[in-house]
C-alpha cells in the first residue's frame, strides 16, 4: 500500500508541475511562422542542452553552429530515440557575443537541413521557434528541474520544424508546429572544477620551478 501511495504521489506532483507549464511552450500558434530570433552567446563558455521532446514521423537531429567562429557541434537529440530530460554537456565552446544558429537535419529520404536563420533556407523560412524558459520540470521527468538561468546565462526553449506552412496536413494540426525536435539550451561558463584543476596544475608547475632553482 505504501508503495502505491508513493507512486500516486509522484504522479500527482508530475501532473501538477506540467499543469503550471508556460503557455508559450510548446509553440502556441500552429500554422503561423514564428518570429525570427537572433541567438547570441551572453558569456564565454560552453553550450549545454536538454531534450524536451519531439513529435515527428521523420527522424530529425539538431546541432548548434557558431557562425562567428565557423564551428559547429556534432548532431544530437535523435527525436525518435532520445529519452526525455536527457542532458548533453559541452556540445560547443563559444565566446561572448558570438552569433549562434540552430540546424535541424531531416534524415528521411528527400529530407534536408533546415536552420534558425531564414536567409539560409531555400525558400526563405524560419524553422526555429524560441522563447525564454520560465523554470520547472521537463516533461516526463521529476529529476530534471531547470531554473530560468544558469551562472547568469538564460535558459532558452527551442522548437524546430521540418516542414513549411505550405505542407499538407489535417486542418486541426496545420504546419508549422515547431515540435519536431524540442530542447533547452544555456551558454554556461566552465565548471568550478575546471578552474580547480587549472590552479592545481599551476601550483605543481610553480613547485617544480622552485625545486629546479634550488638545485
Amino acid at each position: 500500500m505504501k508503495g502505491k501511495f508513493l507512486v500516486v504521489t509522484a504522479a500527482l506532483v508530475l501532473l501538477a508541475s506540467q499543469s503550471k507549464a508556460d503557455p508559450t511552450i510548446p509553440y502556441p500558434n500552429a500554422g503561423t511562422e514564428a518570429p525570427t530570433n537572433t541567438f547570441t552567446a551572453p558569456i564565454s563558455g560552453v553550450i549545454d542542452v536538454w531534450y524536451y521532446g519531439g513529435l515527428a514521423l521523420d527522424t530529425d537531429w539538431v546541432s548548434v553552429v557558431d557562425t562567428t567562429s565557423n564551428t559547429s557541434s556534432a548532431w544530437f537529440f535523435d527525436n525518435q530515440t532520445t529519452i526525455l530530460g536527457t542532458e548533453i554537456a559541452d556540445v560547443l565552446s563559444v565566446n561572448a557575443g558570438d552569433v549562434l544558429e540552430f540546424e535541424l537535419d531531416n534524415t528521411s529520404p528527400g529530407g534536408t537541413i533546415l536552420t534558425s536563420i531564414p536567409a539560409d533556407n531555400d525558400p526563405v523560412y524560419n524553422y526555429a521557434y524560441a522563447t525564454p524558459w520560465t523554470g520547472g520540470y521537463l516533461p516526463g521527468t521529476l529529476s530534471v528541474d531547470l531554473p530560468t538561468s544558469i551562472n547568469g546565462s538564460p535558459v532558452t526553449f527551442v522548437g524546430m520544424e521540418d516542414l513549411p506552412a505550405s505542407s499538407p496536413d489535417p486542418p486541426l494540426s496545420p504546419y508549422p508546429q515547431y515540435d519536431q525536435d524540442q530542447f533547452l539550451y544555456a551558454d554556461v561558463s566552465p565548471e568550478p572544477g575546471s578552474f580547480l584543476l587549472l590552479g592545481t596544475g599551476l601550483l605543481g608547475l610553480a613547485g617544480l620551478l622552485r625545486r629546479k632553482l634550488r638545485a
